[in-house]
């Protein structure tokens, strides 16, 4: 057993192969919890993360504000969870950024989804902010991406299948002919 760990091709595979595993079970939590990671790295712009059943759905918002003074969030890194509520029905089940008519797909296919949206008169602003700063933004958009877990497990999966199961080829010495 000491000799299958020899060489990087195993250890690369393991370690793969491991990744992949922590991915799955990061795609089973999400059928109890969905996490909501938001990000703000500057004023007028917000990076969003929601884990769900779905994948992983990823959106960058920006937008701009009526008044010359910045609009900064109350925090820059906000995270929120919501639990299952019985039934294996979290309050994310029903709300659907998926489904939703405002949002212009460009591109859907297997679980992939990409598309953009403007806000124009919406009446909630990004989480953290407050209200009376999301009442005078002029633009507000927002592109969306939803990768599906499958995809990430399987791009894992499959090179760390090769790299663990391929026999390793012992070296040859070449001989010099000179």
């Amino acid at each position: 057993m000491g000799t299958f760990f020899r060489g990087w091709r195993r250890k690369v595979g393991c370690a793969t192969l491991s990744l992949a595993v922590v991915i799955l079970g990061i795609w089973l939590r999400t059928f109890k919890c969905v996490d909501f990671i938001y990000f703000y790295p500057q004023s007028g712009r917000c990076i969003e993360l929601l884990v769900c059943p779905q994948g992983v759905w990823w959106e960058r918002r920006e937008w701009k504000v009526r008044s010359t003074e910045v609009e900064k969030p109350e925090r820059m890194f906000h995270w929120q969870t919501w639990r299952d509520e019985g039934f294996g029905k979290t309050p994310y089940h029903g709300y659907g950024p998926f489904h939703s008519p405002m949002i212009n797909w460009r591109w859907q296919s297997a679980g992939f989804d990409f598309g953009e949206f403007d806000w124009k008169d919406h009446p909630f602003g990004p989480s953290g902010f407050d209200r009376d700063a999301w009442k005078r933004t002029t633009t507000y958009h927002v592109n969306v991406w939803l990768i599906p877990f499958w995809s990430v497990i399987l791009a894992l999966t499959l090179p760390s299948a090769y790299l663990l199961l391929s026999r390793t080829h012992p070296k040859q010495n070449r001989v010099n002919p000179a």
